[in-house]
């Protein structure tokens, strides 16, 4: 049987890069998603996501700024 199912995938705001993790590249639920995005070094901000090869954190306050 096929069915459709619904995944969650996390993709970067700024570049479009996609989070893999191995062989997955979506979760089966989104805390999931969030929490291999964490792991991985990603960084969630207002909503968006983003990579590590596109924020770094601030020396003097640890806010997020684009790289």
């Amino acid at each position: 049987m096929l069915r459709e199912v619904r995944m969650y995938a996390v993709t970067c705001d700024r570049c479009g890069h996609e989070l893999h993790d191995g062989d997955s590249i979506a979760w089966s639920d989104e805390e999931q998603a969030t929490a291999v995005a964490h792991l991985s070094g990603w960084e969630q901000e207002a909503g968006r996501w983003y990579c590590p090869d596109c924020y770094t954190h601030s020396e003097d306050t640890g806010a997020l700024r684009p790289r």
